[in-house]
């Protein structure tokens, strides 16, 4: 994903380099659908995405340059620049949904809020988050790179919230999650 050229590139087994698909702006995480397609948060559009096996970038969510925070219909709902997605294996999509500060899912044609509202720092079912940018798909959580707040937060499917780690005070490289200090996270896999 090369936010800068707008484009998504190809390496091959050999590490040759072609562009796979253009047109985006500011794309920023990507991720892999089970029927293989391509999804990407592109950023600059407050879109999210889809690359098919040919190239063809589609609008899957998202109105083009229109910001906003609507639920709904997928292409009726709004982002504002997203720049993390993740999936899984049910073929939902999670959407970080950054400068609304929330997590939001894509499934069967509708966006809807998963977690998180205004900017703050708060764990539970009326979670806040600050930025959140990288996501990653595990076990069964959906889990946050939370930079504004400097934590790895997760993300269970009735929305509901708690830290992994970060927000403590230890810097050394031994310390307990609970009070490891992270510095902007912004990626997470």
């Amino acid at each position: 994903s090369d936010g800068q050229k707008d484009v998504i590139w190809k390496i091959d087994a050999k590490g040759e380099t072609t562009v796979f698909a253009s047109g985006l702006n500011t794309p920023s995480q990507i991720a892999f659908l089970p029927d293989g397609k391509l999804v990407v948060a592109d950023t600059g559009s407050s879109t999210i995405r889809s690359v098919d096996v040919s190239g063809a970038v589609t609008i899957i969510a998202g109105i083009e340059k229109d910001v906003g925070d609507n639920d709904g219909a997928a292409l009726e709902s709004r982002f504002r620049a997203p720049i993390g997605v993740a999936t899984d294996a049910d073929g939902r999509i999670f959407v970080a949904d950054t400068y609304n500060d929330r997590i939001r899912v894509i499934e069967n044609g509708t966006v809807r809020t998963l977690s998180g509202s205004t900017r703050g720092f708060a764990d539970g079912a009326a979670a806040q988050f600050d930025t959140p940018s990288g996501l990653a798909v595990w076990k069964g959580l959906v889990l946050v790179a939370d930079t504004g707040n400097g934590r790895i937060r997760s993300v269970e499917m009735d929305g509901s919230v708690w830290t992994l780690t970060g927000g403590g005070n230890e810097y050394s490289s031994n310390s307990t999650l609970s009070a490891a200090s992270l510095y902007r996270p912004v990626a997470i896999a």
